[in-house]
């Protein structure tokens, strides 16, 4: 089966399973782990564009049922989280990136990103690294202000891809929510 037809079924299993009455858990589980599977070994492939708005129409069908169902949240945050870690331009394209990471936000696991009494809600954010000091400090901006703001990273794995790109000579950009006093925590790559 080619990438066109396996979208194509993966579209066609996340709307009938998501559209179930009762929805059952357990298999949209499954099914979601193994499109985050199919999306990991596939990335480098390039999907015709027809292909790419299945990809995120069946994403979608599991974001939508994650917000129903809390059971689900976990499974459905692991994959968007997949798909915003893709090479731009293969399996997706720049724009639906932008729309998955507002999802990503309304995934967030409860006590993570959630706005307390008289707080803003957390909002992920695209920004640029554009200096890593001799201590490890990412300096970051706003692309559309040139505001910068210190990025603070719970991930060293994270922090190493960040750093070998960044050296490499690569424009790097990260995805990252406020965490308070001005700084950003940088929670994935934005390729």
């Amino acid at each position: 089966m080619g990438s066109v037809e396996r979208v194509a079924k993966y579209l066609e299993d996340a709307q009938s399973l998501t559209t179930a009455k009762p929805v059952n858990p357990g298999k949209i589980k499954s099914e979601i782990a193994k499109l985050a599977t199919w999306l990991r070994k596939h990335q480098d492939e390039t999907l015709p564009d027809g292909a790419k708005q299945q990809l995120i129409t069946a994403i979608q069908s599991y974001y939508k049922t994650a917000l129903a169902e809390p059971t689900l949240k976990e499974s459905a945050f692991t994959l968007v989280d997949d798909l915003l870690k893709l090479p731009e331009g293969k399996l997706v394209t720049s724009k639906s990136k932008k729309t998955c990471l507002k999802w990503l936000g309304d995934l967030t696991p409860d006590g993570e990103g959630k706005a307390g009494p008289g707080e803003a809600p957390s909002e992920i954010r695209i920004l640029t690294v554009i200096e890593i000091d001799d201590n490890g400090i990412i300096t970051l901006m706003h692309d559309a202000t040139g505001d910068t703001s210190e990025g603070v990273l719970e991930n060293q794995d994270l922090f190493s891809s960040i750093k070998v790109a960044f050296d490499s000579g690569e424009d790097v950009q990260v995805n990252a929510e406020p965490s308070g006093e001005g700084k950003f925590l940088i929670v994935s790559l934005n390729s």
